[in-house]
C-alpha cells in the first residue's frame, strides 16, 4: 500500500516535470484550482496529507491519472470509474488517448476537455469557462431527450464542438450531438458536481443559465 510519503513524491515528481512542460507557476495553479498557494505547497512538501478528491483534483489539472499519484487510490473511491479523456474542445478531429478518474454518473459517458472559454449558442452572458471537463453521452439512435437538454454539437465543416440547447441549435448540418451529463468547472471541488441531465428533464433551464452566468474562475 503506498505510505503517504509515497503519494508526496510522487505528486511532486509528476508536478516538477509538467511544470516545465505546460509553464505553470504554484500561484496561477492556484487560481485554477480555487486553492491557496500555501495550500498546494502543503501538499507537495508533505506537511498536509493529500485526501483522495484533492488527488483526483490535482490529477485532472495535470493530465494525468490519479493513480499515477496514489496507485491505491481506487480501493478508496468505490464509486468511481476511470472515463476516457476523448476530445477538446477546441478540436473534434484529434482524438486524445488519456483516462481520468470520474465520479460514477453514466455508464457509456465519456469527457471533452473545455480548452478554452465558450458561450452557449444563441444564451446571451451564459457560457462554460475554459479548464471544464464535461462529461458527455451520444445522443445517436435515441430521439429523446429533454425540453432544454444541455448537448455539444458537431456541425459538418466546423472544426470543433459547440455548446447548444437542444431545443435551438446552431445553424447548419449536425453531425454529432452528446448530451452533456455533468461538468466540472475549474472551481469546484471535485465532490461538487452539477447533473445537467436531472435539470434539463424538469425544462429548468434557468437554474442552469444562473449557474452557467456565476460560476466562473475570477
Amino acid at each position: 500500500m503506498a505510505t503517504r510519503k509515497r503519494i508526496a513524491q510522487n505528486l511532486k515528481r509528476i508536478w516538477n516535470n509538467k511544470q516545465k512542460e505546460l509553464a505553470f507557476t504554484q500561484v496561477s495553479a492556484a487560481k485554477q484550482l480555487g486553492w491557496t498557494q500555501g495550500a498546494i505547497s502543503h501538499y507537495l512538501n508533505d506537511i498536509t496529507e493529500i485526501g483522495a478528491p484533492a488527488i483526483i483534483k490535482l490529477a485532472n489539472f495535470l493530465g494525468v491519472s490519479a493513480t499515477d499519484i496514489n496507485p491505491d487510490i481506487t480501493s478508496e473511491l468505490p464509486d468511481v470509474k476511470t472515463l476516457e479523456l476523448r476530445y477538446h474542445l477546441s478540436d473534434s478531429t484529434k482524438r486524445i488517448k488519456n483516462k481520468l478518474l470520474h465520479f460514477k454518473i453514466s455508464k457509456e459517458s465519456f469527457i471533452i476537455y473545455c480548452d478554452k472559454e465558450q458561450e452557449i449558442y444563441d444564451v446571451h452572458g451564459a457560457s462554460i469557462a475554459g479548464g471544464s471537463y464535461c462529461e458527455v453521452e451520444d445522443m445517436a439512435g435515441s430521439a429523446k431527450h429533454g425540453p432544454a437538454d444541455l448537448v455539444l454539437v458537431k456541425i459538418s465543416g466546423k472544426k470543433g464542438f459547440q455548446f447548444s440547447m437542444s431545443d435551438f441549435l446552431p445553424p447548419g448540418k449536425v453531425t454529432k450531438m452528446y448530451r452533456c451529463i455533468a461538468i466540472r468547472l475549474p472551481i469546484l471541488s471535485d465532490l461538487d458536481y452539477d447533473d445537467l441531465t436531472a435539470k434539463y428533464r424538469r425544462g429548468d433551464r434557468d437554474t442552469y443559465l444562473k449557474f452557467a452566468k456565476t460560476k466562473k474562475p475570477k
